[in-house]
């Protein structure tokens, strides 16, 4: 035998392996064919079913069988079941009364498994009824992708689906100390199941990545499976890392609310009372407030010192990933929400005095205002938020009656923008929308505290919500003339739904704008401090192949009954294009998963001879290719460019006119930039800084002498005390 040199020797790479788990597999279930139903059957199939059982070398059914002996019925199904492979068995038993049913679900998942290992994955099958306390099949075999079905049991219902998330639940704790985990992968023939994902997640403790749904039907389809066997290779492969460190951090939460409760408990009512005493009765600061800052800290540490913790988050802190990501769906709402309840204190509820008031001699019946107060009205997209510092509101005596309280006027901004502006808060829900706030450090204006109840009276303006630190700090010292910056936490990506529509020009002309139903699913733009691409979903490009497909069957069509030479000729060209792009279209998808945001009325070739992407498009179709992805935004410039912006008409900053807060127009303007300071302007810049760091109230800007007439105050120069 001639062997190979051994620096001729190639390793071999082994394939990848799926388990696929499935209650089509299994052997057939009593209720599943009755004694009547089969007795009705032999009736009426015995002449062809005889001669296909002694071909098998299987026994007839004996006379004695036909007593009602369920067991016995069950014994010889499953005989017939065990040999349903053979061709001929298979079509004589394919019979309403017996195995249609069942055969119509095995050949469904049959056509699964062979569409999966036509990706060069090897499979292996298991039944529902396996007893899933042994798995030995996952600790002997490496499964790169474990395909479960949802409902695992024959009957559909709660107890097959809660089996499905059982077992999933087993796999991934049997495979815990595996470097590289199986994907889990749902399926299942009711495509509605997608909705049901979020319920899975929670009950079976898994984090949407380290499984994911795929329908049946996209399994099966030829054209769709390359690109979900791709999507499943491209995983994130820190998925499991993640997963890991989610469960330490459920359980380090559990651990820091033990031990919460624990140290809690041990202080005394003498400990609350020496806090008071000792720390806040000179500073007239309500306890409450002192213990929620207190007990919050407290609770932070507790959480972020576990141990068993930190070793996660040591290995996610090593996560370095380059390439970007792909989104099989939108991003998750739940994203913002948990960062707009970091970034803000919500449900303040009503603003009221100082807890104090009428309990403490010289404590002065005045709002109890705090930092990051802010200010919205219903309908309106401008907010105000104070900017004083925090001592100096905290202790409000009869000295504070003039004390001005710093209003800087913010205006917010949707998410489908990209924002060059440095002044500005990445992330605001409001009304059920999300926005940026720009913060306008040239029209602030002042109140004095004794005046606010009657500015909110006037103005409608409520106070809904607090800017937590650091960021309200890095605002107030922008403000400060950028004396110092406080470094803050890396945002989130958040992003906003784009509507994407295929337009598609035939071979006679005519336009269909909805090649396929145009959607806000189909992709989104990330909303971050840099210019970001547009990136598509998964779903798009699983429904644009479908489409193109599908288009492919309907030219061919038409073109076998076309007589007319230039029709063949236009129906011929576009079918070589689609023909051409559907082998290359996979290929195409994932060098293209993101794509620079294009401008309006402006064509971008996306691949030569087919496809095209716009913005914004009218209604002639001017593409020389015959599609065109064209991006639906609220207005035809929905991104600023950079060389475009133009600064608009400089204006004199003014102090507010109490009959302008009357007429409800304080602000009148938030987005008017004035250039008055500048650089240059050092005694305008002065003054401002002075301004927000002054306690004293500045008497050019009580609101009783506003009716004077717009003049430059540089009077806050003079009293330059520091911001405490």
């Amino acid at each position: 035998m001639t062997t190979l040199p051994q620096e001729l020797e190639v390793e071999t790479v082994p394939r990848p392996k799926a388990l696929i788990i499935d209650d089509a597999f299994d052997n057939v279930h009593l209720y599943e064919v009755s004694l009547n139903n089969f007795k009705e059957y032999y009736q009426e199939k015995e002449t062809d079913l005889v001669p296909v059982l002694e071909s098998l070398g299987l026994p007839s059914p004996e006379e004695n069988f036909w007593d009602d002996d369920e067991e016995q019925l069950l014994g010889y199904l499953n005989k017939l079941w065990e040999n349903i492979n053979d061709r001929p068995l298979r079509e004589v038993v394919r019979h309403p009364k017996l195995f249609a049913t069942k055969l119509e679900r095995l050949e469904d998942l049959e056509s699964v498994c062979l569409n999966i290992e036509s990706q060069e994955i090897d499979i292996e099958k298991l039944p529902s009824t396996h007893d899933f306390s042994d798995l030995t099949i996952i600790a002997e075999n490496k499964f790169v992708y474990i395909f479960i079905d949802y409902n695992l049991g024959v009957t559909p219902g709660d107890a097959a689906v809660n089996k499905a998330k059982e077992v999933a639940r087993l796999i991934y704790d049997k495979c815990e100390d595996q470097d590289q985990k199986p994907m889990t992968i749902l399926m299942s023939s009711d495509s509605s199941v997608k909705e049901l994902k979020d319920e899975f997640k929670k009950d079976s403790g898994l984090v949407e990545g380290v499984f994911r749904f795929t329908p049946k039907t996209d399994l099966k389809d030829k054209s769709k499976i390359t690109l979900l066997a791709r999507a499943y290779a491209e995983e994130f492969f820190c998925n499991h890392m993640l997963q890991d460190y989610i469960q330490s951090l459920i359980a380090a939460a559990a651990k820091a609310q033990e031990d919460f409760a624990t140290g809690v408990r041990m202080l005394m009512v003498e400990d609350y009372a020496f806090i008071q005493d000792s720390i806040l009765q000179d500073q007239q600061q309500p306890l409450g407030d002192y213990l929620a800052w207190l007990y919050g800290s407290y609770w932070t540490h507790l959480l972020v010192t576990n141990q068993p913790l930190k070793e996660k988050q040591e290995k996610i802190d090593q996560i370095i990933s380059k390439k970007k990501p792909l989104h099989h769906s939108l991003p998750t709402p739940e994203l913002s929400d948990i960062f707009m309840k970091a970034l803000y204190e919500t449900e303040l509820g009503e603003l009221k005095q100082h807890p104090w008031v009428g309990i403490e001699a010289g404590v002065a019946s005045l709002p109890f205002l705090h930092l990051g107060d802010i200010f919205t009205k219903p309908n309106e997209k401008s907010v105000f938020m104070v900017l004083n510092p925090q001592c100096d509101l905290e202790r409000p005596d009869c000295k504070s009656n003039d004390l001005s309280i710093l209003l800087l006027p913010g205006k917010l901004e949707v998410l489908d923008t990209i924002s060059q502006k440095d002044a500005k808060t990445d992330f605001f829900v409001f009304e059920g929308n999300s926005y940026r706030i720009n913060w306008n450090f040239k029209q602030f204006i002042t109140v004095p505290l004794q005046g606010i109840e009657s500015w909110i009276k006037q103005t409608g303006f409520e106070r809904n919500l607090r800017l937590k630190e650091p960021f309200v700090l890095d605002i107030q010292q922008q403000f400060s003339s950028h004396i110092s910056r406080v470094g803050l936490p890396v945002s989130p990506p958040f992003s906003t739904n784009v509507i994407i529509r295929v337009r598609y020009k035939n071979f006679d002309s005519t336009v269909n704008d909805d090649f396929i139903p145009r959607s806000d699913k189909f992709a989104f733009l990330p909303i971050t401090r840099k210019k970001e691409n547009i990136r598509f979903t998964l779903n798009f490009a699983l429904e644009f192949k479908s489409a193109l497909v599908a288009e492919v069957a309907v030219l061919t069509k038409i073109l076998k009954a076309e007589t007319d030479e230039k029709t063949i000729a236009n129906i011929k060209a576009i079918l070589e294009a689609i023909e051409n792009f559907i082998p290359a279209y996979d290929k195409w998808f994932f060098d293209n998963r993101a794509i620079p945001y294009p401008e309006a009325n402006k064509i971008k070739p996306l691949r030569n001879k087919v496809l095209a992407v716009t913005l914004d498009s009218k209604a002639e179709y001017s593409a020389q290719v015959p599609f065109m992805l064209d991006i639906i935004t609220q207005s035809a410039a929905a991104i600023e460019i950079e060389a475009e912006v133009i600064p608009e008409k400089a204006m004199q900053p003014a102090e507010i006119n109490v009959r302008a807060i009357e007429s409800h127009e304080v602000a009148p303007s938030l987005d008017v930039l004035t250039d008055k300071i500048t650089d240059g302007d050092v005694e305008v810049t002065q003054a401002l800084v002075a301004g927000i760091a002054s306690s004293e109230p500045s008497k050019s800007q009580d609101l009783n002498e506003m009716d004077a007439e717009p003049k430059q105050d540089n009077s806050h120069s003079e009293k330059n005390s520091s911001n405490k």
